[in-house]
């Protein structure tokens, strides 16, 4: 049983090419954004996997940066010509609303409270990570979520030139 006052990025690949996310708590970029993000670049990518199902049912919080991962994820299946992922999260949930408010449902073939059965986890979320590594991915994924669309643009303009900023100041030290 996983502890939900931790945040855990959970992570399963069947014989099928089906790859299981589950996140419980809360999902933060300086804990789970590493590890996560090394997870959707190594594994995700590989054309072994045909479909990806993300569990939001045990999450309480997710930032913005791991946002983007959730909508890499769509990308990269979108790109290899693979079925839409799929989110499963509760109806009532907080989950639901900030989905909502960063206008990434139709990336996703949305499901509420499916059941996933259960399979033997990873926890890949919580990697070391330095402060211009992190600035590094806060940048990228904040990106791919200012790039969806208009309304997101502008939701993020501020965040993007903050970030920018920290990069290239990390990036000349």
């Amino acid at each position: 049983m996983v502890n939900k006052t931790e945040s855990n990025v959970l992570v399963y690949i069947d014989d099928n090419g089906v790859c299981k996310i589950k996140l419980v708590g809360q999902i933060k970029y300086g804990s789970n954004a590493k590890g996560f993000g090394e997870f959707v670049n190594t594994k995700v990518v590989q054309r072994s996997v045909t479909d990806v199902i993300v569990d939001l049912r045990e999450c309480d919080f997710i930032d913005s940066t791991n946002i983007g991962n959730l909508v890499k994820i769509a990308k990269i299946q979108q790109e290899k010509g693979a079925k839409l992922p799929t989110l499963v999260y509760a109806e009532d949930s907080k989950i639901a609303s900030t989905i909502s408010e960063v206008s990434i449902a139709t990336l996703f073939d949305v499901c509420i409270d499916k059941e996933m059965g259960e399979n033997s986890y990873e926890n890949v979320g919580n990697a070391e990570t330095t402060q211009a590594e992190l600035a590094k991915i806060m940048y990228d994924n904040h990106k791919i979520l200012s790039d969806l669309n208009s309304v997101n643009k502008e939701k993020f303009e501020m965040v993007m030139k903050y970030l920018g900023e920290s990069v290239s100041v990390m990036e000349r030290k």
